[in-house]
């Protein structure tokens, strides 16, 4: 059975950085001496937050998040919940919305678990803003194919056409 560390890993992290979560979130860092090749696991007080790519030149520095940092980028509230068990070989964590399961993830490491629940919520907040702005885009095409026609049979003509997919909008 893998062993949970104290923060997410170099892998983990930047998964997380990947998918959108800001570097400022994180409370611990991660610094890897090029010889020899160590990692530690440091808090993240000890140097300042918006220095941790030009720390130092021999080291590679990547932000890091503890359990409860990751907690924290999830939304929780009414009508969401987060639950996480553990059975004799695995962590489950599964993300609820209105009471239907949204997201459930199964690892050895609660860790991992958390980092795909955070990546999963990303990837929806995503897919939500494609949304709106696809749907905020078609309201503009319909304004101006309104306020551009002539009289109402123009209008008309310029709704079927745009239904019809001749007007790209």
């Amino acid at each position: 059975m893998e062993m949970d560390h104290i923060s997410t890993n170099k892998e983990q992290s930047r998964r997380l950085l990947a998918c959108g979560v800001l570097k400022e979130t994180a409370d611990m860092y991660l610094e890897t001496a090029n010889i020899p090749p160590v990692e530690y696991h440091h808090i993240a007080w000890k140097i300042g937050q918006k220095s941790w790519f030009s720390h130092e030149e021999n080291r590679d520095i990547i932000p890091a998040w503890s359990l409860t940092a990751l907690i924290k980028l999830i939304p929780i509230g009414t009508y969401t919940v987060l639950k996480m068990t553990k059975n004799d070989v695995e962590w489950t964590v599964v993300y609820e919305q209105n009471l239907n399961v949204l997201f459930s993830h199964c690892n050895e490491s609660i860790m991992e678990a958390v980092v795909r629940t955070v990546e999963d919520l990303k990837k929806m907040e995503k897919e939500k803003e494609e949304k709106e702005r696809e749907f905020n885009e078609r309201c503009d095409a319909y304004r101006r194919m309104y306020r551009g026609a002539k009289d109402e049979n123009d209008l008309k003509n310029r709704i079927n056409a745009f239904r019809s997919g001749k007007i790209d909008w």
